[in-house]
């Protein structure tokens, strides 16, 4: 079996939308008030949030259900139109991910960035076209050479970094698309806001994958 990461109470408002992961007294498996995660020995988990795994899917798969599905809903919900220009910033497994979702979405050119080379070359091999180590090479520069100083279509921040998030505004074409699935310890500082909107930006963010009812384990 593999499960979600958030459970809901599906008694309050956004549970009856079937927006379990916005539960309003949801808890999150490993993450906060008191559920155990799927490190400990035993994990207790209601029916509802548990899916059975096809005996051809490995329990290494198995693992990354929940992370992809959640990329997946991210890349739906920004609705890019195929052979779009995607960048994907983050070389993590979830930015790995993105990068999957969004080539099987029709993406024309992907571009990953991160800051190991390991994970770079691991991308390239996912199908990145082109990858960017940011702590050696000009992101928006190399953006500029590749699309004639357009900009990009879409592009998903999945680092986390502060630093990200305004690069990701600021290689995004006028009426492209920003998606931010990161999770960040502090405010993002100076973003122009006003720079967005004369733009016209548009500026998403996704968290989770609530299931439809119909998929899960009964």
């Amino acid at each position: 079996m593999t499960g979600d990461v958030t459970i809901g109470c599906h008694q309050c408002e956004n549970c009856l939308r079937g927006l379990y992961n916005l539960c309003l007294s949801k808890t999150e498996v490993g993450l906060c008030r008191g559920k155990d995660g799927a490190f400990a020995e035993y994990l207790t988990m209601p029916a509802r949030h548990a899916y059975r795994i096809p005996d051809e899917l490995s329990f290494e798969e198995a693992a990354c259900v929940e992370p992809a599905a959640t990329v997946v809903k991210a890349i739906n919900k920004a609705r890019f139109e195929p052979g779009a220009v995607c960048a994907i910033l983050g070389d993590g497994p979830i930015g790995l991910l993105a990068l999957q979702a969004a080539d099987a979405c029709g993406a024309g050119m992907l571009i990953l960035t991160g800051t190991i080379d390991e994970r770079l070359d691991m991308g390239r091999q996912l199908g990145a076209d082109v990858t960017v180590n940011v702590r050696s090479q000009d992101l928006r520069r190399i953006v500029d050479e590749l699309t004639g100083g357009v900009g990009v279509d879409f592009v998903m921040e999945a680092s986390g970094s502060i630093d990200a998030v305004r690069q990701a505004v600021d290689i995004a074409r006028m009426g492209g698309t920003v998606s931010v699935v990161g999770l960040y310890e502090h405010n993002v500082p100076e973003l122009d806001l006003g720079n967005i909107v004369v733009r016209d930006l548009n500026l998403i963010t996704s968290v989770a994958s609530p299931t439809p009812s119909s998929r899960r384990s009964g």
